[in-house]
């Protein structure tokens, strides 16, 4: 059994050093999308979203959802989002923000009604 591990531990430490060789080919660094893979976005249909980890950009799809889309600019183009936060953020599916549960939705927050 000690023959095993001698033999294993051996092996280990060569292929650990061979990481560190002079001749070691560099690691391989992933590749990104193909450039077709990238398109232009209207400007119209973009959205940026400063947050205190960097700019978040949002592509609206009026062609898919044209009230949303249409609503999101009157939102924006009026500061309605300035200063909210999200909500409840489930990864890769959905950000909600803006005005929270405890909110009314006319106005802004309770006690601060902006009609």
């Amino acid at each position: 059994m000690k023959t095993i591990r001698l033999a294993a531990l051996i092996i280990a430490m060569a292929a650990g050093s061979a990481a560190f060789a002079d001749d070691a080919p560099p690691p391989v660094q992933p590749a990104g999308p193909p450039r077709d893979a990238w398109r232009e976005v209207k400007p119209d249909n973009l959205l940026l979203i400063q947050t205190r980890y960097g700019t978040v950009a949002v592509e609206l799809a009026p062609e898919f959802a044209p009230n949303h889309a249409t609503r999101m600019h009157k939102l924006t183009a009026a500061h309605f989002y300035d200063g909210k936060t999200f909500y409840r953020v489930v990864d890769g599916f959905v950000a909600q923000g803006g005005i929270g549960e405890d909110e009314e939705a006319e106005g802004g927050a309770k006690g601060n009604d902006k009609r």
